[in-house]
């Protein structure tokens, strides 16, 4: 209201109608923060992330077309090419991502985040000689990613003693040991945390609001059914209002949401949410799929099978068509 062409203003103020949620009302406000303030890289990044997280992966792709026409020879190429990398990595486009995130290490050697990013890529696509390559020691994140959840929470423990006030490092241990089975201590870890109150009060971090869901499943499986389902409702609330205001499309908020229901004991629903991933651009998180206790229950299931087949079968080609996308763009790792 005091200044209606305030970038930084119009910006925030979409993101905070995002996380309301409400995906349709925010894109106005990026797209008129882009048109107050387009030499700026920024603005570009937002609104393609926005439009790849949700889904959307037309506009996302014409955002990237913009981005490598305008800052391909500015003094932040490196930085641009690193935001097309993780566009097109949102729009399922790994492959073109890794490509991408060479060239922005060809840009500036220096540059940490490329190779942070090459590393995640080549993980995500189940490449654990590639995310290596770039990553010699395995970081935090990138066991995650190849589910090597001992070492995960090995590494992850020393971590902590760091940067004890990272919540992230705290969330992703949490991970870990509801991966392995360990729902006591994945649910002690969070709750050291500040879960579920945290997350009840302030909804605007996503990966809060995605823990929240770990806590519910922890909770459920140690066998805490009431305190499970009150997380899992909340957390369903947020996604299906996401659904139904633009990010249809997106897999994670169907993911959750599937887990939700599948702690909520609506199997039925639960697969018929779970089924619409594979029509998503993006590829989810492989981990959460099959490492999640809401989703053990439908293992011999078919739609469910189905399902990680599917996710499988797209990392595998992502994986043969990388040398020839890289030979189109030019580079090679």
């Amino acid at each position: 209201e005091l200044d209606p062409f305030n970038a930084d203003a119009l910006a925030a103020y979409g993101k905070w109608l995002w996380h309301q949620p409400d995906t349709d009302a925010s894109e106005g406000y990026l797209l008129r923060a882009l048109q107050q303030d387009q030499e700026s890289l920024l603005r570009y990044a937002e609104l393609g992330n926005f439009y790849g997280v949700s889904g959307q992966r037309d506009k996302a792709i014409e955002i990237a077309a913009d981005i490598q026409e305008r800052f391909s020879k500015s003094p932040q190429t490196a930085v641009a090419f690193l935001e097309l990398a993780r566009i097109h990595e949102l729009v399922g486009n790994l492959d073109v991502g890794i490509a991408w995130a060479i060239r922005s290490r060809a840009a500036d050697p220096e540059y940490p985040d490329a190779l942070w990013m090459l590393a995640e890529l080549y993980a995500r696509i189940g490449d654990e000689e590639g995310a290596r390559y770039f990553d010699p020691d395995m970081s935090f994140s990138n066991l995650y990613w190849l589910r090597r959840y001992e070492e995960m929470i090995e590494a992850g423990e020393e971590l902590v003693l760091e940067n004890p006030n990272q919540v992230q490092i705290w969330y992703g241990l949490a991970r870990a040991h509801l991966a392995l089975g360990d729902y006591e201590r994945a649910i002690d870890l969070l709750e050291r945390q500040g879960l579920p109150e945290r997350v009840f009060v302030d909804t605007r971090r996503a990966n809060g609001i995605e823990t929240l869901m770990i806590y519910a499943d922890a909770l459920n499986a140690d066998g805490q059914t009431e305190k499970a389902q009150e997380s899992a409702e909340f957390v369903n609330g947020i996604m299906s209002r996401l659904i139904l205001t633009g990010s249809e499309k997106a897999w994670w908020p169907n993911l959750y949401e599937a887990c939700g229901q599948s702690i909520l004991g609506e199997d039925e629903l639960a697969l018929e949410i779970l089924e619409r991933v594979t029509e998503s651009p993006g590829l989810l998180w492989y981990p959460i799929l099959v490492d999640s206790p809401c989703f053990r229950k439908f293992r011999d299931e078919k739609r469910y099978q189905a399902v990680v087949k599917s996710v499988e079968r797209r990392q595998e080609i992502l994986r043969d068509r990388l040398p020839d996308t890289l030979q189109r763009f030019r580079v090679s790792q």
